[in-house]
């Protein structure tokens, strides 16, 4: 049986023997070809995937910043909040610090404001 390949430029088919419908020269080409194609089809299928978990990545890493950044401001108020509690507390140290040396114990053991 003959091979089915149409030859360019030319109207006559291959002339060399086939098991199949093409000759093995011919059949490699398509299986070459096929194959090529499918490569192709791939690389696009995992460029698409790719793109993809790229783009989720991308999300990702914002949403982090972001809680990052939240974080940090909540963390910045809380030592705001314990400096300024700190200041008051220091403050009433101070004074209760104050008043008591104002209050000095006599030898009766009776207690007496030193002005």
């Amino acid at each position: 049986m003959p091979c089915n390949w149409l030859l360019v430029g030319d109207v006559n088919l291959c002339k060399n023997p086939a098991k199949g419908q093409y000759c093995a020269s011919h059949a490699f080409k398509i299986r070459k070809e096929q194959t090529a194609k499918e490569n192709a089809e791939n690389a696009k299928l995992r460029d698409g995937e790719l793109n993809a978990r790229i783009v989720e990545l991308e999300q990702s890493a914002k949403e982090s910043e972001n809680r990052f950044a939240k974080l940090e401001q909540k963390q910045s108020q809380s030592d705001n909040s314990i400096a300024k509690s700190g200041d008051s507390t220091k403050v009433i140290d101070q004074s209760s610090v104050n008043s008591t040396s104002n209050i000095m114990e006599n030898s009766n053991n009776t207690e007496q404001i030193v002005p």
